[in-house]
């Protein structure tokens, strides 16, 4: 899912994947940079990450024409970083914006907005921008130029592009930014009564609607993604001092998160959330690359990496945090790598529950404990089987002593 992210890139090393890992008490954590692709200056971008964390996509150069610079990629651990091809003459820039859930739909622009799959390759859907998709892969979200001006639109298969307007009346400006899994809900930004300009959130039920403004400092933000659950939209908004980041849900409104750190941190910016809106992830000027739940508030991901699980990232500065996985345990983002060459990467954390999280959502509950209870007994590979008698590795039997161990982490596990 996701959306529009920094614009420089270019990709590389197909075969070989580089790496750092260490391990910590809850397993391994793993760096690992994305590469670019063949020619042109070393650089690469990422835009966005699927939902369950094994696909990224962005752009990167690859000077393979005299006029297109640009070329959208994929990029998956087991084939590394590949471009997506492109469409018609090969004359315009190659974006990939966004990624379904399973990676398997890509979106962005190529000359025309493109949606790529594997078995159709990268297809034009259109003269409009594709800027996000849903987590199911079947809505695509963005703006298309019409008569009226630049239209909050959507796409797919059955009705092609469908324009949604804008909040203001004299001046039409709209966007969709992200959709949620089901493709029932998105997050934009429209053009108010001028000069105001504000983040969207747009539902069948209520239409586009405005989410408010944090006060202070010009009237003006957007809504850069949506929670795979549509329970949470994140992005940035112009407060009293700079930029800065904000979650909103129906039950808090807009939220200012850097208001913890007043003082410290005085330009933020909120660029993905994971998929029930615990974790969101982005740059300050503080941190560079941040990452933010409701306990900690806004972290350094660098040194979350390095101080927390011991990674070694000596030479590397990582500047934004682009996008992160439903779990909240894969981050994307951009950075420079020790050759001082702009370079996306690849944060990948262990399960956060040392045991009981059987479905993998960094909960321990009621549901985990009704999938122990149908897999118990002599069950080779469980999910559920999480340790022996002795308190030890997996023995191939789910029982009392994986009952155990799933009480004794009842509850939220927390980012370390």
């Amino acid at each position: 899912m996701n959306t529009l992210r920094n614009p420089y890139i270019r990709s590389a090393i197909a075969g070989v994947s580089l790496y750092f890992g260490a391990t910590v008490a809850g397993g391994s954590a793993t760096f690992l940079p994305i590469g670019d692709l063949d020619g042109g200056a070393f650089q690469s971008s990422v835009s966005a990450i699927s939902g369950d964390g094994t696909t990224v996509v962005g752009w990167s150069a690859a000077n393979d024409n005299a006029q297109g610079d640009l070329r959208a990629y994929r990029w998956r651990q087991s084939i590394g970083i590949t471009a997506l091809g492109h469409i018609g003459t090969d004359t315009e820039n190659g974006i990939a914006n966004a990624v379904s859930f399973d990676g398997a739909v890509i979106v962005g622009r190529s000359g025309d907005a493109f949606r790529w799959t594997q078995a159709t390759g990268m297809q034009s859907i259109g003269d409009c921008a594709a800027l996000g998709i849903s987590g199911n892969g079947a809505t695509v979200v963005g703006f298309c130029a019409t008569t009226n001006g630049n239209e909050a639109a959507t796409w797919n298969a059955l009705d092609d592009w469908t324009t949604f307007g804008a909040l203001g009346s004299t001046i039409i400006d709209a966007f969709f930014f992200d959709a949620d899994h089901d493709g029932s809900t998105f997050s934009g930004q429209s053009f108010m009564e001028s000069p105001d300009v504000e983040p969207t959130h747009w539902t069948k039920l209520n239409g586009m609607v405005a989410l408010g403004d944090i006060p202070g400092g010009l009237h003006y933000g957007l809504a850069l993604a949506i929670s795979a659950d549509g329970s949470t939209i994140v992005g940035d908004a112009i407060g009293d001092v700079g930029q800065d980041a904000f979650l909103w849900t129906t039950n808090t409104g807009l939220v200012n998160l850097e208001l913890a750190e007043r003082g410290a941190v005085t330009d933020s910016h909120a660029h993905d959330v994971s998929g029930d809106g615990a974790f969101i992830v982005g740059l300050s000027d503080r941190h560079g690359a941040m990452i933010w739940d409701e306990t900690r508030g806004m972290r350094s991901v660098q040194q979350l990496a390095t101080n927390i699980y011991g990674l070694d990232l000596t030479g590397w500065t990582l500047l934004g945090a682009e996008a992160i996985s439903d779990n909240g345990r894969v981050i994307a983002g951009n950075g420079t790598n020790p050759n001082g060459d702009f370079e996306a990467w690849i944060l990948q954390l262990p399960p956060f529950c040392a045991a009981g999280d059987v479905d993998d959502n960094n909960v321990v509950n009621v549901f985990d404990l009704l999938e122990l209870l149908q897999t118990w007994g002599a069950c080779v590979n469980c999910p559920a089987d999480f340790t022996d008698a002795a308190a030890g590795p997996p023995d191939g039997q789910v029982n009392v002593f994986d009952l155990l161990a799933l009480l004794e982490n009842w509850g939220t596990c927390p980012i370390p």
